[in-house]
C-alpha cells in the first residue's frame, strides 16, 4: 500500500463505524432475546423495528464509507469490508 493510503486514520475510522454498527445490531439481538419467541405485542414489535432501523442505517453508513474509501483501490471492496468487520470484532487483529 502506498504511504498516502496506508494511514491508520483511514482504516481506524472504518473500524470505528463498523464497531458502532455492531453495537446497534447487538441491541436488536438483545431485544429479540428479551421478548422471546413471537408473537410479540405491538409495543415490542415497534421497539424492535425502531432499533432494527437504527442498526440498518448504521450498516448502510459503513457500507458507503467502505465503498468510498481510498483503500478500495488498493485491496478491493470485499477484502476491505471483511478486514474492517474482522478488526471491529477483534480490535487486536492485525491488518
Amino acid at each position: 500500500m502506498s504511504d498516502e493510503i496506508n494511514t491508520p486514520n483511514a482504516l481506524d475510522g472504518l473500524v470505528a463505524l463498523q464497531a458502532a454498527a455492531n453495537a446497534e445490531g447487538e441491541k436488536v439481538r438483545a431485544l429479540a432475546d428479551e421478548y422471546g419467541p413471537r408473537p410479540w405485542t405491538d409495543e415490542q414489535h415497534a421497539a424492535w423495528d425502531a432499533q432494527w432501523k437504527v442498526w440498518r442505517e448504521a450498516a448502510v453508513v459503513v457500507y458507503e464509507a467502505v465503498c468510498g474509501s481510498p483503500l478500495v483501490s488498493e485491496m478491493g471492496r470485499f477484502e476491505l469490508e471483511m478486514l474492517v468487520k474482522k478488526m471491529a470484532k477483534n480490535p487486536t487483529a492485525a491488518a
